[in-house]
């Protein structure tokens, strides 16, 4: 049997696709999914397994190890590392489902793509051994090169009334893609619309949200049993990193053959100005960098001692990540200017960063200022708190 590779031999493999993802990001943005060539060698390196329990030949990596693979893979494409990184959450989420399906889903190997929406707006009436469901779910994204989808849907009964929400996993084979996704920023991610017409979807692969959220049938003392919105927020915000990470380094390089224009200075390296932006933006992404890792340290500890997370620790853990991906969207837009107005020409990698940042800082796990609300209200003891992302 072979090693389960180290955290940093995970990482090096993502590494050594920068090149690649940086030269399809272009053409990842303009087709509005991620290029087939990159879809391809993130599987030839075993990544779409990180979240695959070891029993099925998955990686079973640990969620430090999903956030530096993701944060690497967006030094050459945001886009094609949020896809990553929505694959592997939400193969972690099917391994709550049951062990029919985990063999169903994983059976045939650990390289499995898939794409979630966790919005109930589909319905399912009851069917024998199973439930019919029908649908559309926006922002799948990923989901071009799925081969599954993890969807909401609010459960019917006879008299139409919904009774309660559940999750689903449908093969992608038996639905179809509307092609919705025509946006600004992260527009590689292919995040159109999941859509689905009375689909049948058996008994074992539907659970109620509850226990989807309780850890359905996940052992207890491993990670597959943490908070869905812990790992969900800590997960996708490192792509976020990565791409702050990769804006930093192009200015660095380009710094000493660029001057200050109207100014006295011939090399950015010389300009105070430029390197207060360049210290600040550094300084700024290794915060939002550590406290990223410090959250899923945290997470995983929890769930490896089988301890659940309070209400406050949860808000907390979406609050903190929120500001970390805010920050870390402030610095890339920092960095921009301190690069000068060059840095918004179409050729410059530097606007698709800028607005790729932008995006992600907008995603529902990260809006700021709700994520604070909730996490204030917590603390206060305040019930019925405003969202259900905690």
């Amino acid at each position: 049997m072979a090693e389960t590779p180290t955290r940093d031999e995970l990482v090096a493999r993502a590494h050594s696709l920068i090149p690649l993802l940086a030269a399809n990001a272009e053409r990842t943005e303009a087709d509005r999914r991620v290029a087939d060539e990159n879809v391809a060698a993130i599987e030839e390196a075993g990544l779409y397994g990180l979240a695959v329990p070891a029993k099925f030949g998955g990686l079973e990596a640990s969620l430090n190890t999903w956030v530096d693979v993701s944060a690497t893979l967006a030094r050459g494409c945001g886009s094609t590392a949020w896809t990553l990184s929505l694959s592997v959450v939400t193969t972690w989420l099917l391994s709550r489902f049951s062990d029919e399906a985990q063999n169903e889903i994983f059976g045939n190997g650990p390289a499995v793509r898939a794409s979630g929406v966790f919005t109930p707006t589909g319905t399912a009436t009851r069917a024998d051994g199973g439930w019919i469901v029908t649908g559309r779910w926006p922002w799948a994204s990923g989901i071009w090169h799925a081969h599954w989808a993890v969807v909401a849907f609010e459960v019917l009964d006879e008299s139409g009334t919904a009774t309660g929400v559940s999750f689903g996993i449908l093969p992608t084979t038996e639905t179809t893609v509307d092609d919705t996704w025509f946006v600004t920023g992260m527009a590689g991610s292919g995040s159109a619309t999941v859509v689905a017409e009375n689909v049948f979807v058996p008994d074992h692969r539907v659970l109620p949200v509850e226990e989807v959220m309780a850890g359905g049938q996940a052992p207890v003392g491993t990670i597959y049993r943490a908070p869905v919105i812990a790992v969900g927020s800590i997960t996708i915000a490192a792509p976020q990193l990565g791409i702050a990470a990769a804006a930093l380094d192009h200015v660095i390089d380009k710094a000493p053959d660029r001057g200050v224009a109207y100014s006295v200075y011939t090399s950015q390296v010389d300009s105070p100005t430029v390197q207060i932006g360049v210290g600040d933006a550094a300084a700024t992404i290794d915060a939002a960098t550590l406290v990223i890792d410090g959250l899923a340290r945290e997470v995983t500890a929890a769930a490896e001692a089988g301890r659940e997370l309070g209400v406050v620790e949860r808000t907390r853990i979406r609050a903190v990540t929120a500001s970390a991906v805010r920050s870390s969207r402030d610095a890339v837009a920092a960095l921009a200017s301190a690069h000068g107005t060059s840095s918004f020409a179409v050729t410059s990698p530097i606007q698709r960063w800028w607005r790729d940042a932008g995006v992600v800082s907008r995603h529902a796990f990260f809006l700021y200022e709700t994520a604070v609300e909730v996490h204030g209200k917590a603390l206060l003891g305040v019930e019925n708190l405003p969202s259900t992302l905690i």
